[in-house]
């Protein structure tokens, strides 16, 4: 968020010097080893860090708590944050979209057709999933019942990029309660489904969160599959079935028994199915296959 705001700063004419501070902030950052919650968790003055002045401290230190920077959305109201997008492109970089000099109404149809398309991309920089995903953690341990919360999927195998987001949680009772307060966190855009056990909801950043509460008896089975990879979790159900350790494979399978059926519009993810034995059967073995994505 701090390479936004220095973009932004950059689009709009600020001082270079300021500009400047933030992108040798940004590069101290990515530099580090450990991470900035630790550091502020620990104490630690960040402005003993090369580039990172008392503000950008301060900026810092609101990011990591809030997940947000207030400055950066009053800068998104003098110019469009969507306007990064072009900033991305190939060959434009600040000082051209700077010197393109956008009418008022280009502005706007830009910064919305770039929305639209950063919506139906579908992918997100582990970075900016960070910011997302770590309120939403935390308010959601907040609800009645919840004695556990992990993200799964890509996130969790720290993946470049993420798709969308695995949210399990560990409940034993309260379920529709819990599911209340997933759909009321304050970042959600639109609800996709709620189920007893299952919901899916959109993000304001177009960031789908789709979430399934277990008992803790399958909480283990299900983080596992839910993290994935697909191939990983397919050849896992596989192995499981040739050696015939039935627990590990039953694992992958019931996952479908012990929650209601998705309301959202879309098919659920089907489970992945191993081969039968050749025992079994005297023909050739069919292979099936997951839709799941990471």
């Amino acid at each position: 968020m701090l390479g936004e705001l220095g973009d932004l700063l950059e689009i709009q004419g600020s001082n270079p010097f300021r500009i400047r501070a933030y992108r040798n902030a940004v590069r101290t950052i990515s530099g580090l080893t450990q991470s900035l919650a630790s550091m502020l968790e620990a104490g630690d003055d960040l402005t003993e860090l090369p580039g990172i002045g008392r503000d950008i401290a301060k900026y810092i230190a609101e990011l990591v708590e809030t997940g947000a920077l207030k400055r950066l959305d009053e800068i998104g109201t003098e110019v469009p944050r969507t306007l990064i997008e072009l900033v991305k492109l190939d060959g434009v970089g600040p000082k051209k979209v700077q010197k393109l000099g956008f009418g008022e109404t280009t502005v706007a149809k830009i910064s919305r057709a770039i929305e639209d398309y950063r919506k139906r991309a579908g992918r997100f920089r582990l970075d900016q999933v960070e910011a997302l995903v770590r309120p939403l953690v935390a308010y959601m341990a907040e609800a009645p019942g919840v004695a556990r919360v992990e993200v799964a999927g890509s996130y969790r195998r720290r993946k470049e990029t993420v798709g969308d987001i695995d949210l399990l949680i560990q409940a034993e009772e309260g379920w529709p309660a819990i599911m209340d307060h997933f759909i009321g966190f304050n970042s959600v855009e639109r609800v996709v489904s709620a189920g007893e056990t299952r919901g899916s909801v959109v993000l304001r950043s177009g960031l789908e969160v789709d979430l399934r509460i277990l008992p803790e008896r399958s909480m283990g089975a299900a983080l596992h599959y839910f993290t994935g990879s697909k191939e990983h979790s397919v050849a896992i159900c596989q192995l499981a079935q040739r050696q015939g350790t039935s627990g590990a494979f039953s694992a992958c399978r019931t996952r479908e028994a012990e929650t209601p059926p998705r309301t959202r519009a879309r098919p659920a993810r089907p489970l992945p199915r191993a081969p039968r034995p050749a025992s079994a059967s005297p023909g050739p073995q069919k292979r099936t296959s997951s839709n799941r994505s990471g």
